[in-house]
């Protein structure tokens, strides 16, 4: 009985499938309605219909339209003339440059060099969710074309020389533009269970080609030197993704990111509820936080703590997790801020940028920019940056193109300082002083020459501190350029 039943439900199956359907629709193995010139499934995939043998196998439509994100037109994309060419198709069935993936579905050779490009670029992490977005991709195609614009994003990552802007790649935009097309055209529907993990996963990694939507090659053309629509975007993307997280319940048990409970746990700052407990107490003066500060007397409580915690080895999950735990902190105050160009906002993105991206390769393609761009419309001098982050713990990959003239007069300081005998305590004490930052650049040479006595003392009592000797240089009528640092 059972054998008679499979038997004729296959014969239904046999007389349902398309004979004269398109080659994209028997490639992807679903039925093709045989309308011509385009059928309705290569309509939704975004891809030509190909009844014709000279049109290659799921090639692009050139009849994208023009689509916003967010209403601020950061993903406009021109409608761009290709003539078809030689596009040789190749299955990543076991292939073995993706590492044994296998998925039924067949691609020409560049999108499957953008598939493998979005399997090394996420992090270890998100291996297991990873294959089932890539998975889920087959079936939805909004989320295969998101897939292909991170693939093509990382590659123009992979391919620009290191702190060099680039403007994004028409693979990029094209992608971007098709998927945002689609999913309008999947959230006017009713939202199906099974399409919930699709969803999210464009969400979570829209925020990371928000992210790169960087079109500018010189700090000049970059925020916040030049006002931009869409500067700022990723940060209603943030917002937008934890509304979505509500709805499209990403936690639940089948759901494939239900294996990033641990990771997503370990979005949060675990902030006091007030005071500067393991906060650098330079960036605390900077940022006007004492013992009595909370998150609601003080709009830099939370980013500051935030960038504080950013410790530990770089590799890790959890470091991970607070590099991007930043984004999530930000109050709607300190939003504002950077929104209105506020310098002390601004020096928390560029020490954020600094410790982020060099974990994170999209971040670091917009720090690329932004960061030289903020030094110059702050006028800070990369030497006082650098001794900020010794200060706070945070490293600097500051080039000298992100540097201003006042380099130099720390430079030659710096040479001055290394002729006296205990040149090693001074370049150590001088960072630990908290000094260099608050002085002006003409006065750097002589605040070495002056602490020179007080070195030799120092050595002489290596018991006592150095901040009990510096004390009388500060009394009034002693050093008169030193006495407000």
């Amino acid at each position: 009985m059972t054998n008679k039943v499979s038997r004729t439900r296959t014969g239904d199956l046999k007389q349902r499938r398309s004979r004269r359907g398109c080659r994209n629709c028997k490639l992807r193995k679903v039925k093709c309605d045989e309308l011509r010139p385009h059928c309705q499934g290569c309509r939704t995939y975004g891809v030509l219909c190909n009844y014709d043998a000279n049109v290659p196998e799921l090639q692009l439509s050139t009849e994208a339209r023009p689509q916003k994100l967010l209403g601020n037109g950061a993903l406009a994309m021109r409608k761009v003339s290709r003539a078809p060419g030689p596009n040789p198709r190749v299955s990543i069935l076991n292939t073995g440059a993706m590492g044994g993936f296998t998925v039924p579905f067949g691609l020409d050779h560049k999108r499957s060099r953008l598939l493998y490009h979005f399997r090394t670029c996420m992090a270890p992490s998100w291996r297991d969710a990873r294959d089932g977005c890539l998975q889920l991709a087959h079936e939805y195609p909004f989320l295969m074309h998101t897939i292909l614009a991170v693939g093509s994003a990382y590659e123009r990552h992979l391919t620009s020389p290191p702190n060099v802007p680039s403007r994004r790649t028409f693979s990029e935009i094209s992608n971007f533009s098709q998927s945002t097309s689609l999913l309008g055209e999947q959230l006017r529907k009713s939202i199906v269970p099974q399409a919930k993990d699709a969803i999210w996963a464009c969400a979570t990694l829209y925020g990371a080609l928000l992210f790169v939507a960087v079109d500018a090659t010189s700090p000049e053309e970059a925020w916040p030197l030049k006002d931009s629509a869409c500067d700022l975007d990723w940060i209603p993307m943030v917002d937008s993704k934890w509304v979505l997280w509500n709805l499209l319940e990403p936690m639940r048990p089948d759901s494939i990111f239900r294996c990033l409970a641990d990771t997503y746990a370990d979005l949060r700052i675990d902030a006091p509820p007030n005071g500067v407990y393991g906060v650098s107490p330079l960036l605390a003066r900077l940022c006007g936080l004492d013992e009595m500060s909370t998150a609601e007397t003080n709009p830099y409580f939370e980013a500051v703590h935030a960038i504080s915690q950013l410790t530990g080895p770089p590799e890790s999950r959890e470091y991970l997790a607070r590099v991007l735990a930043f984004l999530s902190c930000m109050s709607q105050s300190f939003k504002a801020l950077m929104a209105n160009k506020d310098a002390r906002a601004l020096l928390l993105l560029v020490l954020w940028y600094n410790k982020a991206g060099r974990t994170v390769w999209w971040i670091e393609m917009r720090a690329r920019v932004e960061r030289r761009a903020i030094c110059l419309l702050t006028s800070w001098p990369s030497w006082e940056l650098s001794t900020l982050m010794r200060r706070t713990s945070l490293t600097t990959d500051l080039t000298h193109d992100d540097l201003s003239s006042n380099n130099q007069e720390f430079q030659r300081a710096n040479q001055a300082a290394k002729l006296v005998p205990a040149h090693g305590i001074v370049e150590q004490l001088s960072i630990s002083l908290q000094i260099t930052i608050w002085l002006s650049p003409e006065n750097v040479p002589k605040f070495f020459e002056s602490l020179l006595p007080v070195y030799e003392k120092v050595i002489a009592e290596p018991e006592c501190t150095f901040f009990e000797y510096y004390e009388d240089l500060a009394e009034p009528g002693k050093i008169s350029w030193v006495e407000n640092w």
